[in-house]
């Protein structure tokens, strides 16, 4: 089987949102989280629709299923179980268990009364919300061509914008609504870079100015938390800012040396499983003096995670391939 050719723009792109993302969690300047969370998640479930290929028959469905279920589903699990493990050695005490366990059933960080309580999701909120949304979207070709697609999903996703003010769903499945229109506007921009004209160029350089505009007004999205300001304008900033990346990624491109970057894109999903798992909030947090320096180790400390887990799994590879040669 032969794997298809990586995209190094859309590697870029990825590497910008996953950095900015473990940044966006400690730095509180408003100016930057405006500008980090103005795009970099709705970026990944955009570039996902971008790269996918169309369902053409239910064996098809049935294969991505499997596959997106193993590696975001269950995954996702996994990963609240070893939070769990983590908080119960450092902190003790077998509530931890029980909301972990409310965790993977809403699939979302639960927020008490007075604001976050415990955080037993983490970041895998979004790989719930992958899930569902890949499933959505997918399930929806087999019964409706996807040209039309984008009209159902966007209805959808305004019903999940305007119900999430009151209630949020299982499972993450109202922010999967939103994600599955993002998946489909990701199709739908493959499909304009194939027709380009000069009124597309226009028309992607009316949206980068709106998202400029949004992001001086700080006015951002966060699908998280379900923060939907004027609710699908920021929906429309999200996609705006998403384009503007997807512009400065393959202007990067051209740059031999900083198109190096590209090497976090290709392993975001280790980098997200390495973020989660890095201890910060459970542990390490308490020595940390200032936002900026918070950021700037945390960041540090997931990268070289990154670094040894690659190493690793290089030669744990290497051990499985040196044992299959001698078998033969």
């Amino acid at each position: 089987m032969v794997s298809r050719k990586r995209i190094v723009w859309i590697d870029i792109a990825k590497a910008i949102a996953i950095i900015l993302m473990i940044i966006g969690h400690e730095i509180k300047n408003v100016w930057v989280y405006t500008f980090i969370f103005s795009f970099h998640m709705p970026l990944f479930f955009i570039l996902s629709g971008f790269t996918s290929s169309e369902v053409c028959n239910v064996d098809q469905w049935k294969k991505r299923v499997k596959k997106v279920f193993l590696n975001s589903w269950i995954l996702a699990v996994i990963m609240i179980i070893l939070l769990a493990l983590q908080n119960w050695i450092i902190n003790g005490g077998s509530i931890i268990w029980y909301q972990a366990i409310r965790g993977i059933f809403w699939g979302s960080n639960f927020y008490g009364k007075n604001g976050i309580w415990l955080s037993s999701v983490g970041v895998m909120w979004f790989m719930f919300a992958f899930f569902w949304a890949k499933v959505i979207y997918d399930s929806l070709q087999l019964v409706i061509p996807n040209k039309f697609n984008g009209i159902i999903l966007g209805i959808l996703a305004y019903i999940s914008i305007l119900l999430s003010k009151y209630y949020w769903l299982p499972q993450a499945f109202d922010i999967a609504l939103v994600a599955a229109f993002f998946m489909w506007v990701g199709w739908f921009l493959k499909k304009l870079t194939a027709k380009k004209n000069s009124l597309i160029i226009f028309g992607e350089i009316a949206l980068v100015i709106f998202w400029i505009v949004c992001v001086a007004n700080k006015m951002h999205i966060e699908l998280s938390v379900r923060y939907y300001p004027l609710q699908f304008v920021s929906v429309i900033e999200a996609i705006s800012g998403t384009i503007a990346i997807i512009k400065l990624s393959k202007g990067i491109e051209r740059i031999s040396l900083l198109s190096k970057f590209s090497f976090f894109g290709k392993h975001t999903l280790p980098l997200l499983c390495i973020h989660h798992l890095d201890c910060y909030w459970i542990w390490w947090s308490k020595y940390m003096n200032s936002n900026i320096e918070a950021a700037l180790v945390r960041l540090s400390v997931d990268i070289v995670m990154l670094m040894v887990f690659l190493e690793i799994k290089k030669y744990i590879k290497i051990g499985v391939n040196g044992r299959g040669d001698k078998g033969n």
